[in-house]
């Protein structure tokens, strides 16, 4: 169920001049399957948007997960990182990296923004790069781009929507957004005691991430009813829209990354829509 189905309000991760850079191992898997959809759709020469300069051992010259992964960092930001743990597989299951999640890995290691995103990389400004809901709504664009070369070159949607690229991008997008939303429970606790302090009652769900574990997140659907049905209820109106405007007024955490939360489960959805030709 997506962000804009349920209305949740959730708790982004990594502030910090360094966060739009970086990226855990389900980042890496969402990178690395929309650089194969570059591929699919103009061939190794032809991608100009993500990892444009990558080269690698498959036929065509792209990359294996691996390499993916070693042109995107710097050697240092490498160590801990197993082979073994995802092979050489042109299309491994996004699922395959939690244990990459688990592993010695640092799981926040800093991308090299000129080698993953070109386009977006502004050399007169090195050390200034989009934060990560840009990036998400740029690579978005990309790969919404590419589905419609693909159409245009004779590959229907039913065909684009069997790959496994498309079908893994969609899960390791839903990985990289729960992740993020997992870390609510860092401020979960908090946010529920100021919602009742302004007689709001706030509900909790348990959620099973595609990883297999689980974390909890305010429904805020279920808040609202709660709420109206609380007979020392003092609102005179009370609704989703204005539960979301009290929690972003008084989570400051919730306001910075709700966007790339946001722009994720958009991707997701424009993944699933038909193309506008």
């Amino acid at each position: 169920m997506s962000f804009h189905e349920v209305c949740l309000i959730f708790l982004g991760i990594t502030a910090g001049a360094s966060a739009s850079r970086a990226a855990g191992a389900w980042q890496v898997v969402g990178f690395y399957y929309a650089y194969r959809i570059m591929i699919d759709a103009y061939g190794v020469d032809g991608n100009k948007y993500i990892a444009a300069d990558a080269r690698g051992s498959l036929p065509d010259n792209s990359c294996t997960m691996d390499e993916f992964a070693k042109y995107i960092f710097e050697p240092h930001d490498m160590e801990g990182w197993s082979d073994v743990l995802i092979g050489s597989s042109v299309a491994p299951d996004p699922v395959d990296f939690a244990a990459i999640e688990k592993s010695a890995w640092k799981t926040e290691s800093l991308y090299i923004p000129q080698n993953l995103l070109p386009e977006l990389y502004d050399p007169s400004r090195p050390k200034v790069f989009p934060k990560f809901d840009a990036q998400v709504n740029s690579m978005n664009k990309y790969v919404q781009q590419a589905r419609t070369a693909m159409y245009d070159n004779g590959v229907t949607e039913a065909a684009m929507a069997a790959k496994p690229e498309f079908k893994n991008l969609k899960t390791a997008l839903i990985g990289i957004s729960q992740m993020r939303r997992k870390d609510i429970n860092v401020d979960l606790d908090n946010i529920v005691t100021n919602l009742k302090q302004r007689g709001i009652i706030a509900v909790k769900e348990q959620v099973t991430a595609i990883d297999g574990t689980t974390f909890y997140q305010l429904d805020s659907a279920a808040t609202v009813e709660a709420t109206i049905n609380n007979p020392d209820n003092n609102f005179k109106t009370f609704s989703v829209g204005k539960l979301d405007n009290v929690i972003l007024n008084t989570s400051g955490s919730i306001k910075r990354h709700l966007p790339a939360i946001q722009n994720l489960d958009k991707w997701v959805s424009d993944l699933k829509t038909a193309l506008q030709c």
